[in-house]
Parts: C-alpha cells; structure tokens; sequence
C-alpha cells in the first residue's frame, strides 16, 4: 500500500493547485489563454503535468502490486 503522504505528494498538492487556478480563472472578467507565457498559466501548466505524472506513478505502482499478489483463484 502507498502512503497517504506519498498520493497526497503525487496527486493531492498538484490537483489543488490546479483546482485553485482553475476557480481563479472563472471567476476573472478577463481570461488570458493558456497559451500566453504569463506565471498563472505556466503555474496551471505545471500542476496539470505533475498531476499527469502522479497518476501515472501511481497507475504503474498499483499494476506492480497487483501482479505480485495473488488472487483467491490462484492460492
């Protein structure tokens, strides 16, 4: 099992970031596109890679326990 300090590093900090600037960005009258280079949007872009990545990690890891273990069936 993977600690919670661990998913809450790989997923947790990355999607609240990403929530954070996402509400930021509704609310504003005015909303510059991603692709503009300003530090709100490389910030979002940042967090939505980092929370790719933790998912992934995570994907990879579960696949790797779950292969070592066995099921009822195969005791």
């Amino acid at each position: 099992m993977i600690p919670q300090w661990i998913i809450y590093q790989l997923v947790g900090k990355p999607l609240e970031t990403a929530l954070r600037i996402a509400v930021k960005r509704m609310r504003s009258i005015f909303r510059m596109p991603l692709w503009v280079p300003t530090k709100i949007n490389r910030e979002y872009k940042k967090a939505i890679q980092r929370l790719d990545k933790g998912f992934m990690e995570l994907l990879k890891n579960g696949r790797t326990i779950q292969e070592n273990t066995k099921t009822c069936l195969e005791s």
